[in-house]
């Protein structure tokens, strides 16, 4: 279950950091609400209110699921435990 006072006090902190992007703001806050292990999606849309002339607001929606984000702290983890293991250190491989 979740607790949306809990959620509130989250956009609230957030809101008090300096952000110039609003998708910065939403990847820390997804990443912050994941940490409940109840929440398995996310759609989070973020509105700037009268910031460009003759607009009502502009934003940014975003969905995401937590197996993608889980997945990908796995991927980073066993690529740097195979960096680890590696005989003469990491392979650099580059394209011409």
């Amino acid at each position: 279950m979740l607790n949306y006072e809990e959620i509130i006090n989250k956009i609230n902190f957030f809101l008090k950091k300096k952000y110039n992007f609003l998708e910065s703001f939403a990847n820390d806050f997804i990443y912050e609400i994941f940490k409940n292990k109840n929440v398995l999606n996310i759609k989070i849309k973020i509105e700037k209110l009268n910031i460009i002339k003759n607009t009502e607001s502009v934003g940014i929606e975003f969905f995401k699921t937590k197996m993608i984000m889980k997945n990908f702290e796995q991927g980073k983890q066993i690529i740097k435990n195979i960096i680890q293991f590696l005989p003469n250190g990491p392979v650099i491989v580059t394209g011409k």
